[in-house]
């Protein structure tokens, strides 16, 4: 569990997140078997500030660190909320996803700066591998 602070000390954000085995190509379509580092729940108690793209960065970090090549992968979904979808956040950090029709319709409702409407419940979501230069 992860945990950030503001200079208070009020908690500002928290993220649970593991290094795990995956057996699948939903989430990196070229690979059968791979370890990636998956983020199970991202908690934002504020919004805007950055602190939720500085996680998405610490992820990528921790990817590394843990053998997983710079894999990071989850599931888009507000529990808590159907209507408030974090698609569009996660997309704007990058995420891709195997579902083609959800990145469409989320790369829609950013292009028109609209909300994303409520047509799926969660979306497989994954941080494209960085090209080596």
């Amino acid at each position: 569990k992860y945990k950030m602070f503001s200079k208070n000390g009020e908690i500002l954000e928290t993220m649970q997140a593991i290094p795990e085995r995956v057996d699948t190509p939903e989430f990196y379509p070229a690979n059968d078997c791979y370890y990636s580092f998956y983020i199970n729940r991202l908690d934002v108690l504020k919004r805007n500030n950055g602190v939720g793209r500085s996680f998405i960065k610490i992820a990528r970090q921790e990817s590394y660190r843990n053998a997983c090549e710079g894999r990071v992968h989850l599931i888009a979904k507000n529990p808590k909320d159907i209507y408030d979808k974090p698609d569009i956040f996660y997309r704007k950090c990058g995420f891709d996803s195997s579902n083609k029709y959800h990145i469409e319709k989320i790369d829609e409702a950013i292009k028109n700066n609209k909300p994303l409407e409520n047509l799926w419940q969660q979306t497989l979501m994954y941080l494209p591998l960085k090209k080596a230069k």
